[in-house]
């Protein structure tokens, strides 16, 4: 550290009094979502997708109210979709089965 007068030209004069805090110039994080790793029919995750670009495809789809409900809303609503084209499939793989092991 270089002193001219009573000036320093050390750039911080004190250590970082809050050192768990995200990097300096960075933004907030989020933790991840309940539901960040359902994946959409592009092939992405909901995690790595925007807010904006899901509205999209929640609309495509079908989601209620995919151009104003909040995210975690849609995301769960999305899961719900999905959840429901799971049970009918296995309902019907079930009814197949049973009925091919009918005597």
């Amino acid at each position: 550290m270089q002193k001219l007068g009573i000036y320093s030209t050390r750039t911080h004069l004190h250590a970082d009094t809050n050192p768990g805090a995200p990097g300096r110039g960075s933004g907030p994080s989020w933790p991840p979502g309940l539901h960040d790793d359902l994946k959409l029919p592009s092939g992405r995750t909901i995690g790595e997708t925007d807010t904006d670009s899901l509205r999209h495809e929640f609309a495509r789809l079908g989601v209620a109210e995919a151009q104003t409900a909040g995210r975690h809303i849609l995301c769960q609503r999305y899961a719900e979709l999905l959840a429901a084209i799971g049970e009918a499939a296995s309902e019907k793989a079930i009814a197949e089965f049973l009925e091919s092991k009918r005597v």
